[in-house]
């Protein structure tokens, strides 16, 4: 069934014929179920209970023929699958006869970040044609500099021109004149709560860091942003305003208060700009900067032009294109990597559609994708529109998926999903965000006609199901053009993402289907939900986010046997139960983020299979025992208490033997034996790529740091908070080959440690913290 469909995928959608597109459909679909009859039996029929290994005989004999009886019920169940599916495999087999063969592309992969892409996204100085509008949307907003009334210029556009960077280039240059600033984007859906809670936090980060915890109706919310603003100078950029109610209600909230503020719109609806507003309508690149964008995504790093083609075929490309950067930087970012004897195929198949050429090229830049990474892209549809998503978070779920296949027994499973990532990054379908201490790319977003495009084909192949509490007449859940039109074709729901949903509980009727049981995915966000009674009834689900609800009851969490991922964020739990936790012998990835309880039940550290563990605002943990969770890859901590706490985490951390990822924020200063152990442990951790450490104010290090020799490997050491007398000596292009971020102190830096500094290879980012340098001469 796989190599079935992978041959069906890499053909591209106008070119399949539709008895292909139905029969690939239906063979998906009865894949779904073969794979979740497997994992039933594997969970519920076999079992997995480590603890049997250390019985006698006898008492193996007398467990397993308890479990004969006690599975009996499931054994038939999944009989009466199986039947079914052997049933609908002949249908498909008779189907099969209707099939027309079609040419299967080739589409190329690489498997390391493109710095041609990345650049692009650096500075405002990468971007092209940006002079002339950023200039002038500078001059409206400064233009009679005595006047103290509020200022909105609102700029104006079709999809992909570039009007979210034009916006943000220019509040970049102007935000160090105003008392306060902000950048916001709203969306086709937003929730207005979350859009002030967003705007609140931006504006001063320090004092609304924990604003969303607060759960502020939208009243309240006003009351806070006229009393914070009421005195302030302040420049806003609203991005992506869809429709008039969304302008009128944020702006609402930001009155004009007579000290000469500034709001900046941007929106493709002309109709959302009322008369008031100084209008800023974008035009499409011009011939000349079309070609020079795309000769930056072509050109090498040495400067070197990839085009051998003549310039009467990239002109037509470009003509294509109609000046959109989006479309430029897709169709480039395409071409890249192909030969050029390739490109004229490309274009005469860009040139059999017709409609929207953005969307067209966007369509086929995704149809050249290879098949392992198109469901890869499918889920980021998971997610709200605007939204990031961590880089990480997202690989990972991408693994407990089964979308991640490693090359070959031994391949670390988070070093093929950051290929993936970096796959799709460099055909430009996802943007890239970087932190602004480190230069590291840490989130993603998609452009929201790509949004498009994988929400319609996510819906069109029965991959995920969005639908929002807009849905809904009332909180009695009453349907009202709902998007589940999975049920109309009677499919089964395989991922669901609900967003801004309030009502009583979740049942099956209340999502318009009764298949929920097969659903394998469920996203749960920003909704008004009293209790989950019905979780079990989603039995082969293998990936559960919560996030941003007001409460939670887990009651029927250890029913969900097949889970593999499990994200709690800012979400009230009463209580983790500890004996349902611990049922969950499948689980893979663990986040918990700021959930309520002050403590993680210990039966956390008997869950064997995890991978990644995120822990963030619990005031105790089970210390003594992390050294059981032998198989994790990414384990981060925040905070860690201080005393015994403390000494038991850095001793527990030396059995961690399989760690890459390794961040903890620890709450107090560490004595010298503590920090010995630390380094002791660290040592152990030879697979170490990325570590972190955080303290409450810098200490002296210890004398055990001399002698640490880091793995070659590392690319990440951030360390700060360790004063070092001196830079040591493994810091160097020997013993460092591959750092690129790199935190450190010494209290003293000497000529021959700069130099050893500037050798480091691939470093991108220093933080160096020093009392004493050296002059430096030119």
């Amino acid at each position: 069934m796989h190599a079935a469909l992978k041959d069906v995928s890499q053909v591209p959608r106008n070119k399949l014929p539709e008895v292909d597109k139905l029969w690939a459909r239906r063979v998906r679909e009865l894949a779904y179920d073969t794979e979740d009859a497997i994992d039933t039996y594997a969970v519920r029929v076999v079992g997995r209970d480590p603890a049997a290994d250390d019985l006698n005989i006898f008492k193996k004999i007398c467990r397993k023929a308890a479990g004969v009886v006690k599975n009996a019920k499931g054994r038939h169940q999944l009989a009466d699958k199986v039947k079914d599916i052997k049933n609908l495999s002949k249908e498909l087999a008779d189907l099969a006869k209707y099939r027309i063969s079609a040419t299967i592309a080739n589409p190329t992969a690489s498997t390391g970040l493109d710095p041609r892409l990345l650049n692009m996204y650096k500075s405002e100085t990468e971007l092209v044609g940006i002079e002339a509008p950023r200039d002038e949307l500078i001059r409206r907003l400064t233009e009679g500099g005595s006047e103290q009334s509020l200022k909105i210029v609102s700029i104006v556009g079709f999809g992909g021109l570039g009007k979210t960077a034009l916006a943000k280039t220019v509040h970049d240059r102007l935000k160090a004149q105003f008392d306060c600033n902000a950048f916001v984007s709203v969306g086709r859906n937003p929730h207005i709560t979350s859009v002030l809670e967003k705007l609140l936090e931006t504006l001063d980060g320090s004092k609304y860091s924990d604003i969303k915890t607060k759960r502020w109706d939208v009243e309240r919310l006003y009351d806070e942003l006229h009393t914070f603003l009421h005195d302030k100078r302040f420049f806003i950029v609203i991005d992506d305003i869809w429709d008039t109610e969304s302008r009128k209600r944020i702006l609402y909230s930001l009155k004009d208060n007579n000290c000469g503020s500034r709001i900046i719109m941007t929106t493709r609806n002309s109709d959302v700009v009322t008369k008031e507003v100084d209008v800023y309508k974008l035009k499409p690149l011009s011939h000349d900067n079309s070609k020079i964008l795309f000769n930056k995504r072509i050109l090498t790093g040495d400067g070197e032009c990839l085009v051998n083609q003549s310039d009467e075929l990239v002109n037509s490309i470009l003509s294509k294109c109609d000046g959109v950067p989006l479309a430029i930087i897709a169709i480039a970012s395409l071409l890249a990597d192909k030969p050029w004897q390739k490109w004229s195929e490309v274009y005469e198949s860009m040139v059999s559609g017709c409609g929207d050429s953005t969307m067209e090229i966007i369509s086929y830049s995704f149809e050249d994708l290879p098949s392992h990474l198109k469901p890869c892209l499918l889920y980021m549809s998971t997610s709200p529109e605007d939204c990031g998503v961590w880089k990480y978070e997202l690989i990972w779920m991408w693994i407990c998926e089964g979308f991640v296949q490693a090359k070959k027994p031994g391949d670390g499973m988070l070093e093929q999903g950051e290929m993936y990532f970096n796959e799709i990054l460099n055909r430009s379908m996802i943007q890239p965000i970087e932190d602004d201490t480190d230069c590291s790319i840490y989130e993603c977003k998609v452009h929201d006609i790509v949004y498009d495009l994988i929400i319609n084909l996510s819906r069109e192949e029965n991959f995920n199901i969005v639908s929002t509490g807009e849905q809904y007449a009332s909180s009695k859940c009453v349907r009202r053009n709902t998007e589940m039109d999975a049920a109309s074709l009677n499919t089964k729901v395989r991922r669901l993402s609900l967003q801004e949903f309030h009502f009583e509980h979740i049942a099956p009727d209340t999502l318009g289907t009764p298949d929920v049981d097969a659903v394998t995915s469920l996203y749960v966000r920003n909704s008004a939900i009293d209790a989950l009674p019905q979780l079990y009834c989603f039995q082969v689900c293998r990936v559960l986010i919560i996030e941003d609800i007001v409460t939670l009851n887990l009651k029927h969490l250890g029913k969900l046997l097949h889970l593999r991922y499990l994200e709690i964020n800012r979400t009230h739990v009463d209580k983790l139960p500890a004996e349902e936790i611990v049922d969950l012998k499948s689980l893979q990835t663990l986040l918990l983020t700021d959930i309520g309880p002050h403590e993680l039940p210990s039966t956390v550290c008997a869950l064997t299979t995890l991978m990644c563990m995120h822990i963030t605002e619990f005031k105790r943990l089970p210390s003594n025992k992390m050294g059981n969770l032998v198989y994790l890859d990414e384990l981060c901590l925040d905070p860690v208490a201080g005393g015994s706490e403390t000494d038991d985490l850095v001793v527990q951390l030396g059995k961690l033997t399989r760690l890459r990822v390794l961040h903890i924020k620890f709450a107090e200063e560490m004595e010298e034996n503590s920090q010995n152990a630390l380094v002791n442990s660290i040592c152990s951790l030879e697979k170490i790529q990325d570590l972190k450490l955080d303290f409450p104010k810098p200490m002296k290090a210890s004398d055990a740091w001399q002698d640490w020799i880091p793995p070659r490997q590392l690319w990440r050491l951030l360390i700060p908070d360790i004063r070092f007398p001196r830079l040591p000596s493994w810091i160097c292009p020997v013993q460092l080959p591959c750092v690129s971020n790199l935190a450190v102190c010494a209290l003293v830096v000497q000529e021959q440690d700069l130099e050893n500094l500037a050798k480091l290879p691939e470093l991108c980012y220093l933080h160096l913290m020093s009392q004493h340098t050296p002059r430096i001469y030119r």
